[in-house]
């Protein structure tokens, strides 16, 4: 389990996170949402090391991660962000190498181990029909997935995942996050997904916690969280919750 034990982070003067606690649990999805400004990409920073607490602690089966090394913290939390622009001259292969990073030897040589959990990798994300292209020329949804499988070959016990459906249209985005929880499922990985679209996360994660103005306002299982009152507040418009006759997941719509 990780633990987000009550983080605050600062930018200057301005406490932009303030005093957020979360559990990540081993084969569930917590999903981070709230409005824009609400700090969420702010707080997955820091969790995974790129900006400095200045308060609390990010805790692994007890161990506080803190003065940990970027390439320790690697070996524990990997990282899908937002999709970026990928270097051209790299196969989606090496791209997927990359992963291990964290675990191989100075001279960057690959062993037995690591070409077996890149090829997994690859195989689980479906991108192996192109591990020989260049990944400048993949489409954007083709690339998330790329991105997913390297954090994948990292093979860490808790992934972060900052925003991973954005630009992505609704076929990939729903295909992809489909990906996602059935290797969280598989694989046993505590994850923490950032998500703009309220439905997406009704539908794919176990937990929901809502961030607003830097602070948890709401955390829990989807059905206590997603409740008009609760979005109407934090979004400042008037929400509406559908259940269908399955009682599955919720629709959300604004009024």
């Amino acid at each position: 389990m990780l633990e987000i034990k009550n983080v605050s982070i600062r930018y200057l003067s301005h406490l932009v996170v303030q005093d957020v606690s979360l559990n990540l649990v081993p084969g569930k999805i917590m999903a981070l949402i709230g409005p824009n400004g609400s700090g969420k990409t702010t707080l997955i920073r820091g969790v995974t090391g790129v900006i400095p607490l200045a308060a609390g602690s990010i805790e692994f089966s007890g161990e506080d991660l803190t003065p940990l090394s970027e390439s320790a913290r690697a070996k524990i939390i990997s990282v899908v962000p937002q999709i970026l622009r990928l270097p051209a001259g790299f196969t989606v292969f090496d791209t997927v190498a990359f992963g291990r990073t964290p675990h191989i030897d100075w001279l960057g040589r690959l062993t037995e181990k690591d070409h077996h959990l890149i090829e997994t990798a690859i195989q689980n994300t479906s991108v192996g029909s192109f591990r020989d292209s260049d990944v400048q020329n993949l489409s954007g949804g083709e690339q998330q997935r790329v991105i997913l499988a390297r954090a994948l070959a990292q093979n860490t016990p808790v992934m972060i995942l900052d925003e991973p459906t954005s630009h992505l249209d609704l076929t990939y985005q729903v295909g992809l996050l489909t990906t996602i929880q059935r290797l969280c499922r598989e694989n046993k990985i505590a994850m923490l997904v950032v998500l703009h679209d309220l439905n997406l996360a009704a539908r794919f994660a176990d937990e929901i916690a809502i961030l607003d103005h830097g602070k948890i306002a709401i955390s829990g299982f989807p059905q206590e969280v997603l409740t008009e009152e609760n979005l109407s507040a934090v979004y400042h418009l008037p929400m509406r919750i559908l259940w269908p006759n399955d009682n599955s997941y919720p629709v959300i719509i604004p009024k």
